[in-house]
Parts: structure tokens; C-alpha cells; sequence
């Protein structure tokens, strides 16, 4: 029952397309702005008709803050179906949590986990939320200030439906003045950033990548030599040893899985006879080719950290060594498991790995020292921001799972949330229930924020170094504690024993704090929330 409330919540509509009444004059704008075909006038009766996914796109460049006001509220409105899927699935978890005498299914999901207990989790999360809100104000106050002269008053203001826009303007600026006319994504075409990753295995753990033929039959898309659908299999080797398999599906087809992720295919095991059975996994994404001639697609950079943070999962996947299947690799409590998915993405903005990868399609010259200076930028400039959201859709799904009472009115909830940390809202949307996370995670999503702060910490401590040592030993003794200390046991060690030996501190917030441009305060006060909510008692 819970399954199937949850993908009533999480599965697209059969008939996506969200149609809303509109006067004649807002008509006339959005056929001017290359709606034509979305708006239909038909009997002195005006409609808009759009699917969300182009909503959301149209939105981000409406110039016009009434138009994107009618085009957010368009692109969130609630979807009943969607919201009694969600409200049935948390009844139903609140249900089972009580049969098995659980205070709530949050306490249930984290039974095991490296958190010990919502309450524990909630707190962090607020200290978090306290330390990040001045650079937060900061980040909407220059996004309110790109606003200035899209509204009617002519002073800077922010509603929730201009925040998409006035990102991408600041975004737009920033990249004009570190790049010009030439995208940063001509740096970055896919067989480029696969040659990168490539080239971290080598310098981190002293793994080589193999290409493998394969049979037709194996493959999912048989007809895999069409352009732009390619799956590919690679294995990864150290010292002659082949350690496991990895397909890599990356181009776009039509009906292809949207989200990018890792599936495990087969997991590793000692096998009865003693031999030790190779892990194979696949790694997904789609991404298309916009903006080259070329057969490998030109990534942008978040298109980069996206391949970077699957690959990842696939290296803990592959690396891991334990005994039984369901210990191997990703399965290990969520909390943990997407750590080495997040410390991957580091390696996208390091300019000593950079170099040695990111070259121009058409040039072959080396990526120059201020474009990634631009991309250090780019990647931090509204890091609050993204840190912030990611904190409000954890209290949401910690709440819901946690408050008997919030599955009452999750909209209201989540609009509750938003209002306490500062958020630009709509109260006409139910922005709320595209949060498909709910589902897959089931209270939890705080695992991100979690895995935000660790790997920031396992960065700084393993793979910094100091000035005088040399980057190739940094990289390869980092990469060598890393693999040692926590991806070869994959679950099969309890997760406060894995942070102990993995991490040269305990777990602290100066790390994230650092990255986002805030000074990192510390009094005992704070050290004790973080100390319980990361498995250390009080």
C-alpha cells in the first residue's frame, strides 16, 4: 500500500499539460514572447497550455514579473491526485511506524543510521540553517537587486517567481565576465570529462580503466551504435586485478530516464567456493547534444558534477569488498551512502585536475586559469541558496514523517518552513508535492545535507594538503585513506565506527561554512548538536 500511494505521488500525470484561462492582452504578450503555439483562442476564449518541464524553462527568461507570476502559479499549481498519493503514503508509513512500536516512521527509517533520532537531525539542521542565513540574505539581496526595474514600483524586490530569472541574469553576468563570448561548456565535451575521470581514478587510487567489448544481448539498447544512444562498458583494474564492471548509458534517447543515477546490476559477495563475485553497475544520464557538431555533447558544468556524482556512487559500488551482497557497495544506511558521490564533485572545480582534462572541442588549448576561476565562482555564487533549499526539503521530510499532524495540511507545512528560513513563497502553488524524494527516501533527505558537511570535511583533511607538499601525493594519499578507511567495507561496518577512522576530526561544520564564504564560529554550544546528530553522545 505504501508503494503504491508513493508512485501515485511520484508518477507524471497520464495528460501533463496544465492549461489555465488568460485575458486577451496577457494572450497577445506570450504569443509575442514565442508561445504562439501554447496559447489558443478559440470563441473570444483565451488559454495557455503548458507542460511543467516548459514552464519552468519559459520562466526563467520571462523579463516580465506579472508574466512569470502567471507562469509559476501555471507550472506549480496543486495536482490533487498527487497530493492524496503523497497524504496516503504518510498515513500509511505512520501506520506501519505504530506496529512495530515505533514513535514515528522517522524513528523507524533511522533505526541504524549514523543520525540517532529526528529530534538530533532537526536540531542540526536549524544550527545550519542559523549559520547559513546572513550569506543567505545576502545572495537574495543580489538577486532582488537584478530585479530592479522588472517591477512595477521600480524597487528591488523578490517573489518567489522571479527568483529562477534573476539567477540565471546574475548567472549570465558572471559567466560573460569570466568567458565572453566563448561557453565554458566548449571545455567540456563528454569524451573530455570521461578521459578526466579516467584520469582521478589513475591519481587517487592508481586505477586504470579498461574498455570492454560487449555482445548485443547484454545491452538494453541493442541498437546502441545510433548516434547519440551508445551504452558503454568499461571495467576498472589495479594491478592486473579486475575489480568490477561499469556501464556507462550517458547519451539521450527519446523514453529514456530523465533523473541521472546508479543502478546496482550485480553486487559483490565472497562466493561459496571462496573466489570473490565482481560487482557490476550502470551509470545513467541523458544528456544531450545542444551545443556541439560534434558526436560527444558538450556538458555544462552542473552536467559535469552531475557525471562526476554518479560515477561516485559507482566507484563505492566497484571499490567495496564485503562479504555478503546486501553490505556491498551503496547499501549502507542513507546517511552515509551519498558521501562519496558528493566529495567526487570536488574534483570539477580542482584547477590541478581541471588542466590535465578540460580541453576545447574544436582548439585542443588547455582550459585557461581564469575560466576556471569562473567556474570556482559560478559554483559558489548562490551556494547559501542551494544549501538552504536543500535544508527546507529535509525539515519538510522530516516533519512529515516525524508530525502526525502535518500530514493534515502538508502544504501549509511546507509553506511554514519556507517562511521560518527566510524563503521567498507563492501561497497559490504546491510547489511541495514535486518533491518526489519523499518517496525514495522517506524521511531521509537530511542525508544530503549530511553528506554536504561530511565530504566538505573528508575534502579539507584528505585531498587539500599543504603548500609544500606535492599534489600528485596528496591526491594518492588521500585516495589511499579513503578507500581503506571507509569505501572497501561498504555497510558492513556500524556507520559512527566508519566517520571515526575516516575522518582525522570529528565531524564539524568549518569545512561547508568555509566553502559558502561564512567564518566558522564555533562555540561548545554548537559542537554538541553537531556531535549528537552525528552519532556521538551527549
Amino acid at each position: 500500500e505504501i508503494d503504491e500511494a508513493g508512485r501515485g505521488f511520484c508518477t507524471p500525470s497520464s495528460n501533463p499539460l496544465i492549461v489555465i484561462d488568460i485575458d486577451v492582452t496577457t494572450a497577445s504578450y506570450f504569443s509575442g514572447q514565442g508561445l504562439n503555439r501554447e496559447v489558443v483562442t478559440h470563441n473570444g476564449r483565451s488559454t495557455l497550455s503548458l507542460r511543467p518541464e516548459r514552464g519552468r524553462q519559459v520562466l526563467s527568461r520571462e523579463t516580465n514579473s506579472e508574466m512569470r507570476k502567471i507562469l509559476y502559479q501555471t507550472t506549480l499549481q496543486e495536482d490533487r491526485r498527487k497530493l492524496d498519493g503523497l497524504s496516503t503514503m504518510l498515513k500509511k508509513r505512520n501506520e506501519l511506524a505504530r506496529l512495530l512500536d515505533s514513535t514515528s516512521y522517522a524513528h523507524l527509517a533511522m533505526s541504524g543510521c549514523l543520525a540517532p533520532s529526528p529530534e538530533a537531525v532537526h536540531d542540526f539542521l536549524a544550527l545550519l540553517a542559523r549559520k547559513v542565513r546572513p550569506r543567505l540574505e545576502m545572495e537574495l539581496s543580489l538577486l532582488a537587486h537584478a530585479n530592479r526595474g522588472n517591477t512595477s514600483t521600480g524597487n528591488p524586490q523578490l517573489h518567489a517567481w522571479d527568483v529562477a530569472y534573476c539567477r540565471r541574469k546574475v548567472e549570465e553576468q558572471t559567466r560573460n565576465r569570466y568567458f565572453g563570448v566563448e561557453h565554458y561548456s566548449s571545455y567540456f565535451s563528454l569524451q573530455s570529462c570521461l578521459n578526466g575521470l579516467k584520469l582521478v581514478l589513475g591519481k587517487v587510487f592508481s586505477i586504470d580503466v579498461i574498455d570492454i567489448s560487449s555482445s548485443p544481448t547484454e545491452l538494453w539498447n541493442p541498437k546502441g551504435n545510433t548516434r547519440y544512444s551508445r551504452i558503454k562498458k568499461i571495467a576498472l583494474s589495479k594491478a592486473d586485478e579486475i575489480l568490477g564492471y561499469i556501464y556507462l548509458d550517458l547519451h539521450h534517447r527519446p523514453g529514456k530516464l530523465g533523473s541521472p543515477a546508479q543502478f546496482t546490476l550485480r553486487s559483490g559477495r565472497q562466493l561459496p567456493e571462496g573466489s570473490y563475485q565482481k560487482p557490476v553497475v550502470a551509470v545513467v544520464c541523458s544528456f544531450a547534444n545542444q551545443l556541439s557538431p560534434l558526436d560527444s555533447p558538450l556538458l555544462t558544468h552542473s552536467d559535469l558534477r552531475t557525471l562526476f556524482h554518479e560515477f561516485g556512487h559507482a566507484v563505492h559500488s566497484v571499490l567495496s569488498k564485503s562479504r555478503y551482497q546486501n553490505l556491498s557497495g551503496t547499501r549502507l544506511p542513507v546517511d552515509l551512502v551519498e558521501i562519496p558521490s558528493h566529495l567526487f564533485e570536488y574534483f570539477t572545480v580542482d584547477p590541478s585536475i581541471l588542466k590535465d582534462f578540460a580541453t576545447h572541442y574544436r582548439t585542443g588549448q588547455t582550459i585557461p586559469d581564469d575560466c576556471i576561476e569562473g567556474l570556482q565562482t559560478m559554483n559558489s555564487q548562490f551556494a547559501a541558496l542551494d544549501l538552504n533549499k536543500q535544508i527546507c526539503f529535509a525539515m519538510l521530510d522530516l516533519r512529515l514523517h516525524s508530525d502526525r499532524a502535518c500530514t493534515e495540511d502538508v502544504l501549509g507545512t511546507y509553506r511554514s518552513i519556507l517562511s521560518e528560513h527566510g524563503v521567498p513563497q507563492c501561497e497559490d502553488v504546491a510547489e511541495a508535492t514535486s518533491f518526489s524524494h519523499m518517496y525514495t527516501y522517506g524521511a531521509g533527505y537530511y542525508s544530503y545535507v549530511y553528506a554536504k558537511v561530511l565530504a566538505s570535511q573528508l575534502w579539507n583533511e584528505n585531498f587539500i594538503g599543504n603548500p609544500d607538499e606535492k599534489r600528485e601525493k596528496t591526491l594518492k594519499d588521500g585516495g589511499e585513506r579513503l578507500w581503506k578507511n571507509f569505501l572497501r567495507f561498504g555497510g558492513a561496518r556500524f556507520p559512527v565506527d566508519l566517520l571515526g577512522v575516516v575522518l582525522q576530526e570529528p565531524p564539524n561544520l568549518r569545512g561547508i561554512l568555509k566553502e559558502i564564504g561564512i567564518g566558522s564560529e564555533h562555540n561548545s554550544t554548537d559542537q554538541k548538536i553537531v556531535d549528537t546528530a552525528f552519532g556521538k553522545p551527549k
